[in-house]
């Protein structure tokens, strides 16, 4: 009986100075690492400077161009302007507007699902998927919103075409909220 309270102390004693003992390295290892860690900054600040010398700020935002587009605002829910930027070298469409207006959907937390985006003579014609934003699971006032904001930025970055049209899966647009002909312009560049 003596035996097996002397075990059970001894094994108490050891549970309690163990982990302190291993803390106590833990912790000098992590203070070693922290001391090897800002001499090392202190290196790498010294490459930075000198780097910094040779590149200039300019040089992230080079081969990059502004966009003015419209989104919406995720607090106040209501249409603003913002920028997008585009590649220097990339053709302003009709396809690359509505991209980057729907990517600034997405940022506002608006899926907005794209089926196709084409053209004929003056007229764009956007045509949204079925089972996402515009057309489903937003209510009228975003439902406006969306189009608005998809319309607005295509006929204020591009020439040559004055009227937008709306349409689902190539058919007529009609969501919960709204029907408009197949033909039916949504918003037209007044002259």
């Amino acid at each position: 009986m003596r035996l097996k309270r002397r075990l059970f102390l001894l094994t108490i004693i050891l549970l309690c100075v163990v982990p302190s003992g291993g803390c106590k390295k833990n912790k000098e290892n992590v203070e070693q690492t922290q001391i090897a860690g800002s001499t090392d900054g202190l290196e790498l600040e010294d490459e930075r400077e000198s780097m910094d010398e040779i590149l200039t700020p300019t040089f992230a935002l080079a081969g990059n161009k502004e966009m003015m587009i419209y989104s919406i605002n995720s607090d106040t829910m209501e249409k603003e302007s913002i920028t997008a930027l585009i590649s220097a070298d990339a053709e302003i469409t009709p396809q690359l507007i509505v991209e980057k207006v729907v990517d600034s959907l997405e940022d506002a937390s608006f899926l907005v699902g794209i089926d196709e985006v084409t053209t004929s003579d003056e007229t764009i014609i956007v045509s949204f998927e079925k089972e996402l934003a515009p057309v489903s699971d937003v209510d009228k006032q975003i439902e406006t919103e969306i189009l608005d904001v998809v319309a607005q930025s295509l006929l204020d970055n591009l020439e040559g075409y004055s009227k937008v049209v709306f349409r689902v899966m190539g058919e007529a647009y009609q969501s919960n909220h709204r029907t408009l002909g197949i033909d039916q312009v949504y918003l037209e560049k007044s002259n």
